[in-house]
């Protein structure tokens, strides 16, 4: 399998990042300008992943253009000169295509997005928070939050560890009538003000 196959192989199969290590680890076979754009697309992709680790929601789009620059670069590195005018004027159709699509998932999640309450003290959990039984991040886990949402606090209470202190915020997931603890020095995307009050009645 050529060097191509290889890249197109790992981008169908969902690993852009196995396909940037495919390119960065042939870079002498590409231009200084190709070069410089594998590494900047590598250091991207890690950005993007960093981002959904840290339980934040990193845009879908962003690794879609990651993917779409790999096969860019690609194609036109094994793709003769006289086929690339015909290529641009196929793909661009493709483009347009994809703003729109991309534009009209951008305005349907603003239009859907979970909203804070007006008042009192709440918190937004980001994506994949887990959701405990006690105010002690290492007690047994009762779910998974899935997506980013506001909660408002039932009730908070201090955890130490290691001589740190951290917060703990009893919340209730109607939709998946679920209640837990979360926080503890987790990420938590939003905690309001009144949240920072020293006691919650």
């Amino acid at each position: 399998m050529n060097l191509r196959d290889k890249v197109r192989e790992r981008i169908r199969l969902g690993m852009p990042d196995e396909a940037l290590e495919v390119l960065t680890n042939n870079l002498s076979e590409f231009s200084s300008t190709q070069q410089n754009e594998i590494l900047l697309l590598s250091s991207q992709l890690q950005n993007w992943k960093k981002d959904k680790s840290l339980g934040l929601t990193p845009d879908e789009g962003e690794l879609r253009r990651i993917e779409y620059s790999v096969l860019t670069l690609i194609d036109e590195k094994f793709t003769p000169k006289g086929k690339k005018t015909l290529r641009k004027k196929r793909v661009l159709p493709f483009l347009l295509i994809l703003a729109v699509v991309l534009g009209y998932l951008a305005i349907t999640h603003f239009n859907q997005r979970d909203l804070p309450p007006t008042q009192g003290c709440y918190i937004q959990t980001g994506n994949l928070t887990r959701l405990v039984s006690e105010p002690n991040p290492f007690s047994a886990q009762v779910g998974l939050l899935r997506k980013e949402k506001y909660y408002a606090v039932l009730e908070r209470k201090e955890y130490l560890h290691s001589g740190k202190s951290n917060w703990m915020y009893l919340i209730h997931d109607e939709e998946a009538n679920m209640k837990g603890w979360v926080g503890g020095g987790s990420a938590l995307q939003y905690i309001s003000s009144d949240c920072l009050e020293e006691l919650i009645p």
